[in-house]
């Protein structure tokens, strides 16, 4: 007999309130692909790489994918996002899966990411 019962593991993925915001966001835009720029990482592979969601309230979804064997961090520079230091315009960064707030980051961020394991964080613009 096969069993169809989810493991806790995958209730607690399906179930989370924060993930659930992002995926049912009321305009439904598609995130785009944030390409590290090799020069500013020690390693370049296609296996890492950033997906940013644009939502409703102007905040922003961000993923950091780690699809490689090794644990790797992963640097996202804020002005790749349009988002100069001169802007005056940091981030408050909370983390989705844990529901806990990061802090406020005025650069860049670069979370060490498992191996084949995922990062998100929802970023609120903060002005200065």
């Amino acid at each position: 007999m096969i069993s169809l019962a989810a493991s806790q593991a995958a209730k607690d993925i399906m179930l989370n309130r924060e993930l659930i915001a992002i995926n049912q966001d009321p305009e439904g835009r598609g995130a785009y692909a944030y390409r590290i720029r090799p020069e500013l990482q020690w390693f370049h592979t296609d296996e890492v790489f950033i997906l940013v969601n644009v939502l409703t309230d102007g905040d922003l979804a961000i993923g950091f994918f780690n699809l490689s064997d090794g644990q790797r961090e992963i640097l996202l520079q804020f002005w790749d996002l349009g988002l100069s230091f001169a802007s005056g315009i940091s981030l408050s960064l909370k983390e989705c899966w844990e529901d806990k707030e990061l802090g406020v980051f005025a650069e860049r961020y670069a979370p060490v990411v498992a191996a084949h394991d995922c990062h998100v964080v929802r970023a609120t613009l903060i002005r200065k």
